[in-house]
């Protein structure tokens, strides 16, 4: 939709995605997201399955801010 009313993405309108991938550092010169960090939950999972343990946690979240905005 915009493509066709020619709008620029960035700067006549923001997109902001959530979980980065490859595909969205390189997509439309680069879309901003909100992501998980997905390393950091794993190591939480893990530990917690090797300590049979069941947790509540937090995991972090981080806005990496390109083009798109």
């Amino acid at each position: 939709m915009a493509r066709k009313k020619k709008l620029k993405l960035g700067k006549d309108i923001g997109l902001i995605s959530y979980n980065d991938t490859g595909v969205k550092e390189i997509l439309e010169n680069g879309i901003t997201v909100i992501s998980t960090d997905f390393e950091a939950m794993g190591k939480t999972v893990a530990q917690a399955i090797i300590d049979d343990k069941q947790i509540v946690k937090r995991n972090p979240t981080k806005v990496i801010k390109r083009l798109s905005l």
